[in-house]
């Protein structure tokens, strides 16, 4: 991961007086020269995996260019020389003052992205209701991303396993993987939230990982399945093994997806590549994904308890 790399070294006093001594000798571009295009092109072998450059800007020292960038919504420098010939990956201590300049800018830099995101938000859910998330997801706030759910309309129903009251006036959409042992986790979280709210149903969007061996077929089966009822049993008997660290019954349930496929009056691929281009189009890679009223879309496993605060809030008038 670029952001590992990035976040690994440690620009030691030794590493500053040498990248200072060595701009002398070099031609600097002007810093009105170097701007967020240029440093994208110059940098563009480095630019994966969700990294964005998002300003450029003078650093501590003199020959050393700063550039800002954006990993998922994580936000720290990085450094150029001013002859854009050396990227600079590490952090630029003061050592008189034995501050962690790098580190400061980092936060400042954190703390802009968190107010932006929270005036977009705002006008869209109100400002008291993007005060009360805050308050509720910490640091994971500044992850949150909008997903239209128009495009949830789009998909095969097939693809959907719905827990809870099919008529509860709320859903919560979970981009799940049959075989993700978070996913397994959170079922049990969702469980003891649809047995005391029944204004409240999960629709679990398939999402299989490629590196999950048995979670194409699991998906499969659910998908060739003749009601809603039996893909729920299937899903949870998927979850139950993964649990358990049950190989065998994981591998039983692939199998039997791969079977029914063969005559399966759906095409589970194709299914599966609409959910596919529906998580995409919401801004996850990843499982478990839950995405709440709005749009709202938070990554990662959470309990019961502050999954109904963040409903709560988001259903509130």
């Amino acid at each position: 991961m670029l952001k590992k790399k990035l976040l690994a070294g440690v620009l030691t006093a030794a590493v500053t007086v040498s990248a200072a001594t060595a701009g002398e000798n070099t031609k600097c571009v002007p810093l009105k020269e170097f701007t967020v295009e240029k440093a994208k092109t110059l940098l563009k072998n480095y630019l994966k995996g969700g990294v964005k450059v998002i300003g450029v800007t003078k650093s501590p020292i003199e020959t050393l260019y700063e550039v800002d960038v954006d990993v998922n919504g994580r936000r720290f420098p990085v450094y150029v020389d001013c002859g854009l010939k050396y990227l600079v990956m590490g952090r630029i201590i003061d050592i008189e003052n034995q501050e962690d300049l790098t580190r400061k800018r980092s936060q400042e830099l954190t703390n802009l992205a968190i107010k932006e995101r929270k005036e977009k938000l705002s006008k869209i859910l109100g400002k008291e209701k993007i005060e009360k998330l805050s308050q509720v997801l910490g640091p994971a706030f500044n992850e949150i991303k909008v997903a239209d759910l128009k495009g949830v309309q789009d998909l095969d129903k097939a693809g959907i396993v719905v827990l809870g009251n099919p008529n509860a006036k709320t859903t919560l959409y979970v981009i799940d993987d049959p075989e993700c042992p978070f996913c397994a986790k959170l079922d049990e979280e969702l469980k003891k939230i649809l047995a005391k709210r029944k204004d409240i149903k999960v629709e679990i969007i398939l999402f299989p990982l490629s590196f999950h061996k048995h979670a194409g077929g699991i998906s499969a089966n659910i998908i060739c399945a003749k009601d809603n009822k039996e893909r729920v049993k299937i899903l949870e008997k998927s979850f139950e093994a993964v649990r358990n660290r049950d190989i065998e019954t994981l591998s039983k349930l692939a199998e039997e997806g791969e079977e029914k496929a063969k005559s399966c009056n759906k095409d589970p691929r194709q299914v599966i590549s609409m959910n596919y281009r529906f998580a995409q189009s919401a801004g996850t890679t990843g499982t478990p994904t839950l995405i709440f009223p709005g749009g709202i879309v938070i990554s990662g496993y959470m309990p019961a308890e502050k999954i109904e605060k963040i409903l709560d809030i988001l259903t509130s008038k």
